[in-house]
């Protein structure tokens, strides 16, 4: 580290030397002007709050210069100095500048390297600025004094000197986008577009006319593309055109295809408690409606008749069911119901004559005695009727003759009766002859 110090402290020394020297050589010249008058004047830039410019001051009819010192001063509240840089007519070798950046005004001298004028005009040196992000927008002001202008002869050299100008704006429209551009085409002139700042979408600058596209393609090559599908009820759109040139060449319509029907949707049969629907007919490409179907009303609930066709008793045992009969058409049958459930089909037997079912014995015998009703439901209606189921009745013996039991009891009992009579009269015949035989024995006597 103390290496560093003294050889730091060394530089200064030296710089300070030369300028010293400088300095001395400037003071000991007499104040002759050099034949002509220079001028020096500062560049103007455009910066956005927070950005970092450069400000150049530039050296023209220069007559012949050796050496310079000048200063540059600015608003230090709203500028802050970066950088100060050589421009090109004297080196960076050549300029000698102080490390302290924040002095305002900053001093620059510029010395030839060589014993011999810079001749050409140019840029003297350039200064760098951070503008402040709380800059207010408007114009700042960056001065430039020319303390001392000598040519290799320590003759003055007369110089003008003007600043340069920061403005801060609201934007710089750094990104432009093009718009209202229009192609040119073989009818027609064009539009380049007009530049619109992407940020702000202020207009930058305009477009110009382009003249109108001439085309010498032969077309030989063209190709059909389909911009509209046809449908079934519209007619679609192909186009024509040239590949080599992009040119469209033609139209074509493409007609409709028309409907395909795809058969009935929809269909539904009328019951007692909803209404039916003959269906739509649809297409089967686009699935539209071609032809609405109706609605069906509502089947209205009829009540029919219903007989028997046996007795309306089953007795435990028989071979032979119950036969039930419903006015209804056998094709509107739904179901069965007894005593209002609905008995397997394998139960009963359906045959037409309107509506005829058949239970079954074996079904019968799972039923418990006593009443129950039988219900042949139809879409048109029902009908309904009751039945008994009882116990097997006994058998009674028939007489050889086939004589009804009755008649035959009725005959015994008479036959009982009339035999009871003969035996009475017969005792009592006995009874009387014997009575008479005694008073004929007493007689003889």
């Amino acid at each position: 580290m103390g290496e560093l110090r003294k050889k730091r402290i060394v530089r200064w020394c030296a710089l300070l030397c030369i300028i010293c020297i400088v300095f001395a050589l400037f003071g000991v010249v007499n104040k002759a002007y050099a034949a002509g008058s220079a001028s020096i004047s500062g560049s103007s830039v455009s910066a956005e709050k927070g950005d970092t410019v450069t400000v150049s001051f530039y050296l023209s009819n220069n007559p012949g210069v050796w050496g310079a010192k000048g200063e540059i001063s600015y608003d230090a509240s709203v500028l802050t100095l970066k950088s100060v840089d050589a421009g090109g007519i004297f080196s960076a070798s050549e300029i000698i500048m102080g490390e302290n950046l924040s002095q305002n005004p900053f001093v620059f001298v510029a010395t030839g390297s060589t014993i011999a004028d810079k001749t050409n005009n140019g840029t003297l040196i350039k200064a760098t600025f951070a503008v402040s992000s709380n800059a207010e927008l408007g114009d700042y002001f960056v001065g430039i004094r020319i303390n001392q202008f000598i040519n290799v002869n320590s003759e003055d050299v007369s110089v003008s000197a003007s600043g340069a100008k920061i403005a801060v704006v609201s934007c710089l429209h750094r990104e432009t986008v093009l718009k209202n551009v229009v192609q040119a085409t073989e009818e027609a002139e064009g539009y380049s577009g007009d530049a619109y700042c992407k940020r702000c979408d202020i207009l930058v600058k305009k477009g110009t006319t382009t003249p109108k596209y001439v085309n010498t393609c032969e077309h030989k090559n063209q190709e059909r593309i389909v911009v509209t599908e046809a449908t079934c009820e519209k007619a679609g759109l192909a186009k024509i055109s040239c590949p080599d040139c992009n040119k469209e060449l033609s139209e074509e319509e493409i007609p409709a295809t028309g409907h395909i029907e795809a058969g009935l949707t929809g269909w539904k049969a009328a019951t007692t408690t909803e209404e039916g629907y003959t269906g739509d007919i649809r297409c089967q490409t686009c699935d539209k409606i071609i032809e609405e179907g109706v609605v069906i009303p509502k089947i209205e609930i009829l009540v029919f008749d219903m007989t028997m066709q046996t007795e309306d008793t089953y007795r435990r045992g028989s071979l032979t069911g119950l036969v039930f009969v419903s006015e209804a058409e056998l094709d509107t049958f739904v179901r069965l119901e007894i005593d209002g459930m609905i008995p397997d089909a394998k139960n009963y037997i359906l045959n037409a004559g309107s509506t005829k079912i058949t239970l079954k014995p074996e079904y019968l015998e799972t039923l418990a005695d006593g009443k129950h009703t039988a219900t042949i439901v139809s879409d048109a209606g029902t009908a309904s009727a009751q039945f008994y189921v009882a116990a097997a009745q006994e058998e009674v013996p028939e007489t050889p003759q086939g004589i009804p039991y009755r008649t035959l009891l009725i005959i015994t009992i008479i036959a009982v009766i009339i035999t009871v009579i003969c035996v009475v009269l017969t005792v009592l015949t006995v009874i009387g002859n014997k009575k008479r035989g005694r008073y004929d024995n007493y007689e003889k006597h």
